[in-house]
């Protein structure tokens, strides 16, 4: 069947893609892809093949063209550095014709490794003129008004009475224009939320350090460079570099401001994103922490608080998640394990980065207009939540904030 459907060009060569080995001898039948390929060589068809492989010796793509030789089809092998190469000019000759504006300068970044974002970005950094560099993800979507807001909150910072830790980069939110495809992006969107609605406005105030997001980064050029720019090494550059701003004396800031993007809706691409993620954690902990007593006292006490909570407790969470779902699990299935009541004064400071960080998030109090833009969280007033307080004595609705 398969090769009843790959097409007979005439005067021309069929050229076909297949990856690492997927002919007999790898557990198939008559019937697999490389068969079908000979059946189509058979009938005097000009082939191609391109084989690709990731694996460190090319075992599969060896065996392909092992399985291949008797059909005498011309074949070509192709690391997966390759690929990309191969892959790249045709998204380079794609943004050449769409001939964007004068403005926009198109760099193509030379072969070599680690193939990764980061040494990209340097890449760019080094063909950077302006007084400002801010990074964004091709399918980005900014505010509007998010330069000026970056610009307007570096010129505040340069006339601040404090100038012990000086501004090196804004930090805009994040969201997804894609959250309601499905379970997953609402569960994406409901964890960015909390992360870049909440999260990082307390670590501000609080003067702790901040983990950038991966887009979005707006930053003093002369500050990225004296920083050395991003670890090309490390697969969360972002979380690294925040890290490292402030053991340099620098802090990172925030803005009002929303850049939407795309969530991941498989669940493939979920687990490759988080496996890269908790790696990433996993290195910046492992490189900062080389040297504890040094990192503590360029950093200061909270930057390593920040580092052993956040950077290196986050792959341990991971690592708790079968204790907690077993637990969860227990509890549905109707076995009471223990009681839990949470102090008022813990429940508070657990609320507290949430509701009332001053200027931050406005509390709504009793009696306060819920519709009042400035008195409602900003995750909700992006439509995302909706804030419900409750009387504690008469555990009574007493606003639904739409």
């Amino acid at each position: 069947t398969l090769a009843a459907l790959l097409p007979r060009p005439e005067g021309r060569t069929l050229h076909l893609l297949v990856h690492g080995a997927p002919g007999t001898s790898t557990g198939g039948y008559i019937g697999t892809g490389l068969n079908a390929i000979a059946l189509v060589a058979q009938e005097s068809v000009a082939i191609k093949v391109w084989i690709t492989e990731t694996r460190p010796y090319l075992e599969g793509a060896r065996l392909a063209t092992w399985e291949l030789a008797p059909t005498g089809v011309e074949m070509t092998v192709l690391p997966d550095s390759a690929v990309g190469y191969l892959l790249d000019h045709e998204t380079i000759d794609a943004c050449k014709e769409a001939k964007p504006p004068e403005f926009v300068r198109l760099l193509v970044v030379p072969r070599g490794t680690p193939q990764t974002k980061p040494r990209a970005c340097n890449f760019g950094l080094m063909f950077s003129l302006g007084e400002y560099l801010v990074i964004y993800d091709a399918e980005d979507q900014p505010d509007p008004d998010q330069l000026r807001n970056a610009h307007a909150a570096f010129l505040a910072d340069q006339h601040a009475e404090d100038q012990s830790r000086p501004l090196a980069c804004v930090q805009a939110a994040l969201n997804y224009f894609n959250w309601k495809s499905n379970l997953l992006t609402r569960m994406f969107t409901l964890e960015y939320s909390s992360w870049f609605d909440g999260m990082l406005y307390g670590m501000e105030f609080f003067r702790l350090p901040i983990p950038l997001g991966g887009t979005s980064n707006h930053f003093r050029t002369d500050r990225l460079r004296e920083l050395g720019g991003w670890d090309p090494y490390n697969v969360t550059e972002d979380a690294d570099l925040g890290m490292r701003a402030s053991a340099a004396g620098y802090r990172v800031g925030t803005i009002e401001s929303t850049t939407w993007e795309e969530a991941c809706s498989q669940i493939p691409a979920f687990i490759r994103q988080r496996t890269r993620w908790i790696k990433g954690y996993m290195i910046t902990a492992l490189v900062d922490l080389r040297y504890p007593i040094k990192f503590t006292r360029a950093a200061g006490a909270r930057s390593l608080f920040t580092l052993i909570g956040l950077i290196v407790g986050t792959p341990f969470l991971f690592l708790s998640y079968p204790i907690v779902w077993g637990i969860t699990i227990y509890v549905y299935l109707g076995f009471e394990t223990f009681g839990l009541t949470i102090p008022d004064w813990l429940g508070a400071l657990a609320t507290f980065n949430a509701g009332s960080l001053p200027g931050v998030l406005q509390p709504v109090r009793l009696g306060e207009d819920p519709a009042r833009p400035d008195a409602r969280p900003r995750g909700e007033r992006r439509g995302h939540l909706t804030l419900r307080m409750v009387d504690r004595t008469g555990l009574e609705p007493v606003t639904n904030a739409l």
